[in-house]
């Protein structure tokens, strides 16, 4: 059971179309030895890791809700750990946290292993190969990608603003 556990992780995919432009198929820095140990940092691409603290303030309290730590790498963000003050708090931090992840061209929330609660969320497991592949080919995919929130905001704002304009774009079609 614990090996069966450890082969996948839940994430939430928003869209895993890559351009492989930066695929580099000259060999010319690459030696005879085909040793799988060595790292061929050629090939690896660039991509800054950004470390974010996300937090949920109780506007009538005063006092810090829920929140978590998080870091990206390319167009991938990586929830590392979170906590929550307050009845479903933690829910509204995750929903909110999702739709900013969205509006900042993420192309994929890695939530970690797999929970009850993440799939309710919406998290799906992936197989562990895919999910390597997937993270080695989005964190160099767009380095530029930030999660920014320049002004306070409340969580219900957000989550509805983004709802309102996805309604809208449907009606457009």
């Amino acid at each position: 059971q614990q090996q069966q556990r450890a082969a996948s992780t839940s994430a939430i995919v928003t869209d895993t179309t890559t351009d492989d432009t930066n695929d580099d198929d000259d060999d010319d820095d690459d030696n005879d030895d085909d040793s799988s140990s060595k790292v061929k940092y050629t090939h690896m691409g660039f991509c800054p890791v950004r470390l974010y603290s996300i937090e949920v303030w109780n506007v009538k309290t005063g006092k810090l809700a829920a929140g978590e730590l998080g870091y990206s790498a390319g167009s991938v963000y990586t929830s590392l750990t979170g906590f929550t003050a307050e009845d479903s708090a933690g829910s509204v931090q995750l929903a909110t946290l999702g739709r900013y992840l969205s509006n900042g061209s993420f192309d994929m929330w890695d939530l970690g292993m797999g929970l009850e609660y993440k799939s309710r969320l919406g998290a799906k497991d992936m197989d562990r190969v895919q999910f390597v592949e997937t993270i080695h080919k989005l964190r160099i995919k767009d380095p530029n990608v930030r999660l920014k929130c320049d002004e306070r905001m409340g969580c219900k704002d957000i989550i509805i603003s983004k709802s309102q304009a996805d309604k809208k774009d449907l009606n457009d079609v």
